[in-house]
């Protein structure tokens, strides 16, 4: 049984002062002339930043990766590079903005909740779906 939470957009993330700043919205080849820092490898943004390059046909240039999202976010705010992340992993107290990608057909960043369809679900677990499921 899957019970999707939430389904989000992948962003552009740039320091607040960055030229792209101040844009409403983006397309992946927009981003061109700028440097990325990225995540390791095993993360599925890696794959859908892989779908943006390949949907694009762009090499964009990949400064540094990280498997430390917090150390991303310090690397983007102290402007090493763009990033590529979902929105909801972009707090305020990153003091960092998020710009959407007008790209058509993107992947999204999928949250889902699976369990076998036969298994009784301990209370525990039923109530952490259950709040889970809630918050979509």
């Amino acid at each position: 049984d899957i019970t999707q939470i939430l389904s989000v957009p992948f962003t552009i993330v740039v320091d607040k002062q960055h030229p792209l700043a101040k844009f409403k919205e983006v397309s992946f080849t927009d981003l061109k002339n700028y440097s990325f820092v990225s995540l390791t490898e095993g993360f599925v943004i890696v794959q859908a930043f892989d779908w943006f390059v390949k949907n694009t046909q762009m090499q964009p240039e990949v400064l540094y990766r990280t498997s430390d999202v917090a150390m991303l976010k310090k690397m983007i705010k102290e402007r090493v590079g763009i990033g590529f992340l979902t929105e909801i992993a972009v707090t305020a107290e990153d003091d960092l903005v998020t710009i959407p990608l007008t790209d058509k057909n993107q992947p999204e960043f999928i949250i889902s909740v699976f369990n076998r369809k036969n298994q009784i679900l301990e209370s525990d677990l039923l109530k952490l779906k259950e709040i889970l499921t809630e918050t979509k």
